[in-house]
């Protein structure tokens, strides 16, 4: 059972980077407005409060390691890879005439890893309290709410929602095919009225201003975004497990699921391979939408995919380039 649940989320992890590829094909291949795309709005209803569900599920062990320990370890893993990318690709803005683009860049780029970061640390310190530990973490949840930097506050109940999927796993499984009929129900249903609106900014001057409407509207996106990324993130959650009996044990399966552990790595570079090469030397404006969306997209985020697992192989073969760019131990351990 340890084998077949590892192997179908490195499946899953693979499947939710692909739409990572493929959204960001979408997004910077045309020169339209991107959320008015219907692929892209349906990609992003949910792909990363997936890769925060699954990271969720996979860090509820956070609360046996100490503190200190889980900030060293997230650090190296999760904002080492981010600074060192950053710089590398602030420096390349700079050279190529792009100095306030670069440091903006540096600032807000790899939003999800600097998310993920504070899920866990935030987690983490949560789920120490003694005796009142649920109480924290509903409370963790409440104050995340404020903190909208880096998408936290959409994305810490994603990382609860995956803790809590950890713990009531044995559930999870026993009534598996309920969970994948409701969950998917609900996730197409809001996906009928998930338009445009839900994807552009908020007028800020209007919220500061205490507009009620405004404000209402906001906290309506908010938590419609957040209900819709938890259907969405069950339904492939659920529906990848049931079909985990499937994945071929053959060299080609076995292949793929591995593809899946190297996600951070795919994530940081195909920042440089298609949100700066291809956006710049690539328009697909003139292509029909199926061709595009279908076969062009989903081609070329396949071409992206395989370059960064090349060039993540070729980082592995230096100890400290795998330390700095992906965040793993070093040779002597942490």
């Amino acid at each position: 059972m340890v084998q077949a649940r590892i192997k179908w989320l490195d499946a899953l992890k693979l499947f939710a980077i692909f739409l990572v590829l493929w959204g960001h094909a979408v997004q910077h291949l045309l020169s339209s407005e991107y959320w008015d795309e219907p692929v892209y709005r349906i990609i992003y209803s949910f792909h990363m409060p997936l890769f925060m569900t699954i990271s969720g599920f996979l860090g509820a062990k956070l609360f046996s390691i100490p503190v200190t320990s889980v900030l060293r370890r997230k650090f190296r893993q999760l904002l080492l890879p981010s600074i060192s990318f950053g710089l590398i690709y602030c420096i390349i803005a700079i050279c190529v005439g792009n100095s306030g683009g670069g440091f903006s860049f540096f600032i807000h780029s790899f939003w999800f890893l600097k998310s993920l970061f504070l899920c866990s640390i935030i987690y983490c310190i949560a789920s120490k309290v003694p005796k009142h530990t649920l109480f924290a973490i509903v409370l963790s949840l409440i104050i995340s709410q404020a903190m909208p930097y880096y998408g936290f506050d959409r994305m810490y109940p994603c990382f609860i929602f995956g803790v809590a999927l950890y713990k009531y796993f044995d559930y999870f499984q026993k009534n598996i095919r309920v969970m994948l009929a409701v969950s998917a129900s609900i996730f197409i249903v809001m996906l009928v009225k998930f338009d445009a609106s839900f994807l552009k900014g908020f007028n800020s001057d209007a919220i500061k201003s205490f507009d009620l409407m405004e404000i209402g509207r906001y906290l309506y996106v908010r938590y419609y975004r957040i209900l819709i990324g938890f259907a969405g993130s069950m339904t492939f959650i659920a529906l990848f497990y049931s079909l985990s009996r499937w994945i071929p044990n053959s060299k080609l399966g076995d292949t793929l699921c591995k593809c899946g552990k190297y996600t951070l790595g795919i994530y940081l570079l195909q920042t440089f391979f298609l949100e700066m090469i291809l956006r710049d030397c690539l328009s697909c404006d003139g292509l029909s939408f199926c061709i595009f969306q279908f076969i062009v997209a989903p081609l070329i985020s396949s071409c992206v995919l395989i370059i960064c697992l090349v060039c993540i192989k070729i980082i592995h073969c230096s100890p400290i380039a795998s330390w700095l760019l992906l965040g793993e131990s070093f040779p002597k351990g942490e």
